[in-house]
């Protein structure tokens, strides 16, 4: 290829990106609609594909495939059901705490006010006090919209989550035969999709038994420090191994808050804890069970996960190792044809 056709093409993509850029302002609601839909499916089908084995096992027991679909639903949706109470039923009673100790403090201001040998102080400080109030009255109101505003949207996704998880559910004998008949064994396809089925599975079952071995530990862990919500902690630090990494500072950190209201001891205990543990689970514990999944460093995963939280939100940090499991597999067995598309394209 001369000189010239090249130049051309390079203008020609230049072209084709600063165009793209310039109208992406004007797309990018139609763009976050297309997005959120295609995110809603894959979390449907995620969520189905996790409950499959459930399924299979219940069938294996000679349960019928519709009450084995149906009794799947019903164990996961109470599994969700018993994390958001334990978020609620952990942090409810401290923010009450904080609620209470916001009213002592506006009782103790009314005394102050009704001293009249600090007038003058009270003259001083209450224009500060007050634009303080309304400062935080602004931000309460502008964190109340999006709260609405998030709200709405994620009631609407997960009503559309939950339809298509029940649609594929209840229709997955027929899925799964259609699958079949289009992926012919000994194909290229049949063996990518075999091999990608493989390596989430292994993954799928490693993450149960670091969930299980994480409560087990975590419980005698906060039980024997004397943390008043130790299971509680226990089956969220277990459920917390779904988010990679984040998962469990997020948790850490409520245990260090519950501490708190309790005694100044048990929040140094607790705090030397989540210095500790976290070390010795991904130093330890974590190769040992992960070792024969796909390994994948951590230089790999924190940028992924910035940039699918980026396009997917919260949903793309759970998402993120199976992604990362579906591209290395899909480059190991198309990455090559891809290339030589490519070079061959560019070439002419």
């Amino acid at each position: 290829m001369s000189t010239t056709v090249k130049m051309i093409k390079i203008l020609l993509f230049l072209l084709i990106l600063i165009l793209c850029i310039l109208i992406f302002p004007t797309i990018k609601p139609y763009f976050n609609i297309i997005v959120n839909i295609i995110v809603n499916i894959f979390v449907a089908f995620g969520l189905a594909y996790v409950s499959y084995p459930v399924i299979k096992f219940l069938k294996s027991k000679k349960i019928p495939s519709k009450i084995a679909s149906l009794i799947t639903i019903i164990l996961l949706f109470g599994l969700i059901a018993v994390i958001v109470y334990l978020m609620v039923r952990l942090v409810y009673p401290q923010v009450m705490h904080v609620t209470d100790l916001v009213s002592t403090t506006k009782g103790g201001i009314q005394w102050i006010q009704e001293n009249p040998n600090l007038n003058k102080v009270i003259d001083y400080i209450m224009p500060y006090l007050d634009k303080i109030g309304q400062a935080s009255l602004d931000y309460l109101s502008n964190i109340t919209q999006t709260i609405i505003n998030k709200s709405t949207s994620f009631i609407i996704s997960a009503v559309f989550v939950i339809i298509m998880y029940l649609y594929i559910i209840f229709d997955h004998e027929n899925i799964i035969s259609n699958l079949k008949t289009r992926l012919v064994i000994g194909t290229k396809r049949y063996a990518f999709f075999k091999k990608l089925n493989q390596a989430l599975l292994k993954y799928l079952k490693a993450l149960a038994i670091i969930c299980a071995i994480t409560c087990v530990e975590y419980g005698l862990i906060y039980k024997i420090a004397g943390h008043p919500d130790w299971l509680s902690l226990a089956a969220l630090c277990a459920f917390s191994n779904l988010i990679p990494y984040f998962g469990g500072i997020i948790v850490n950190l409520i245990a260090l808050f519950t501490a708190i209201f309790v005694s100044k001891t048990l929040f140094f205990i607790i705090l030397a804890l989540v210095i500790i543990m976290p070390n010795i689970d991904g130093n330890i514990i974590n190769p040992l069970v992960y070792k024969n999944t796909v390994k994948i460093s951590p230089i790999v995963v924190l940028p992924a996960m910035i940039v699918f939280s980026g396009l997917f939100g919260f949903l793309g940090i759970v998402l993120v190792i199976p992604a990362i499991i579906f591209i290395r597999i899909f480059k190991e067995f198309y990455g090559q044809n891809i290339k030589n598309y490519i070079i061959k394209t560019w070439n002419g």
